[in-house]
């Protein structure tokens, strides 16, 4: 009788299980046609412009100097840096598609990560 409680058990704990991958699923696939539209999209304001490149550069520095090819000071007037790019990625400031810093943030987490682990081997 035992046994066939905890088989009871074991089969409920997989359904609830099952209903929240569906879930998760979901909602992940309302996220990536999100992604997909804000890159269709494009850039509408120059913030979103810096945050495109940097999606497409995957490196802030890159995209700083890109940024600074285009002749394009800061809001203070001085050359724009990588601490400006970093700033726009780390702040969610309203500036910036929000879609687009999703996916800025997901890669600069990515390179975080990646920047540590060879940390670690070095």
């Amino acid at each position: 009788m035992n046994k066939y409680n905890d088989i009871s058990e074991l089969i409920n704990l997989l359904e609830m299980k099952k209903d929240q991958v569906i879930e998760d699923a979901k909602q992940e696939r309302l996220e990536c046609i999100a992604r997909i539209d804000a890159l269709h999209k494009g850039a509408e304001t120059f913030e979103d412009e810096v945050i495109l490149k940097y999606i497409e550069l995957k490196n802030i520095t890159d995209t700083s100097n890109h940024i600074k090819s285009l002749g394009v000071k800061a809001k203070s007037g001085r050359v724009f840096s990588s601490l400006e790019v970093s700033n726009l990625i780390k702040e969610d400031n309203g500036q910036v598609n929000e879609v687009l810093l999703r996916i800025a943030t997901d890669i600069f987490n990515g390179n975080k990560d990646a920047a540590k682990k060879r940390s670690r081997y070095m």
